[in-house]
């Protein structure tokens, strides 16, 4: 069960989002439900905050997620393994009916930076997923990016939203962090996140914007907006009546007034 947000939690924005992008709060709202139970850290509990983006043109989405936990029962080593090999098992081949898979793994500034990516099989959907891993004196934060995009995106939405990955923010100051490594033994997922129900086409994988299949964490699973259905086959079609319905009474109109003129002559 998640906790409520501690006092000390920094309220920090989780990512730059790209210019003239929305929070779509309805989407944000209904993963963060769909997240309740999850545990990332292994036995700790975390507080968790998700934010879903989206520019105006669909095709392409921006979902940020930070989990922190200030309980540590097994460890801080321990929390970092479990949120690693959660968010690495989706580049795994068994993980899901994803292809081209990629990963890969830094160290930055008192910081693990981890990205994984790929395409979902017999869709036209690729994904993009980056996670930063930070921690103070009492608590792990981890931080979580995901870029999703259709074939048919446009590219400057999906160069903003991979810019935007490099911009994520764990909310620690750098001089409260303590220096952090990745785990040495092979780490394994501890949880998963399924797809929340939908219509439309989803996003999944990191996210996805499938087509109802159920994708493992990370991240999470979000439905894009669907597009807005032509309506221009019915206005040509409604014009088409409406002028013909005008060409009928001036021509109604013009014979009645034949016929009066032939009656007064």
């Amino acid at each position: 069960m998640k906790r409520s947000l501690p006092a000390m939690f920094s309220i920090a924005p989780l990512v730059a989002v790209p210019a003239a992008w929305h929070l779509d709060r309805e989407r944000s709202a209904t993963m963060a439900t769909a997240n309740q139970e999850v545990r990332h850290f292994g036995t700790a509990p975390s507080v968790d905050v998700i934010e879903a983006y989206y520019p105006v043109e669909i095709g392409t989405g921006l979902i940020v997620s930070r989990y922190t936990t200030t309980t540590l029962p097994d460890g801080r080593s321990a929390a970092i393994a479990a949120v690693i090999g959660t968010f690495e098992a989706w580049g795994q081949p068994d993980a899901s009916a994803i292809t081209e898979r990629t990963g890969a793994r830094a160290v930055g500034d008192k910081q693990l930076e981890l990205t994984v990516g790929g395409r979902e099989l017999g869709a036209t959907m690729r994904y993009r997923s980056r996670m930063i891993v930070a921690a103070d004196a009492t608590s792990v934060v981890a931080v979580v990016g995901q870029c999703v995009e259709r074939d048919d995106a446009n590219p400057a939405h999906v160069a903003q939203c991979h810019q935007a990955l490099l911009t994520l923010d764990p909310g620690i100051a750098a001089t409260d962090r303590v220096g952090i490594a990745f785990p040495t033994t092979p780490t394994t997922p501890t949880t998963s996140i399924e797809a929340p129900t939908g219509t439309g086409r989803q996003l999944g994988g990191p996210a996805t914007l499938g087509d109802g299949t159920k994708l493992k964490f990370p991240p999470i699973t979000v439905p894009l907006p669907a597009p807005e259905p032509d309506r221009r086959p019915l206005f040509v079609g409604v014009g088409v009546v409406v002028l013909a319905a005008a060409l009928w009474w001036n021509r109604r109109s013009r014979d009645r007034f034949e016929d009066d003129k032939e009656i007064d002559a």
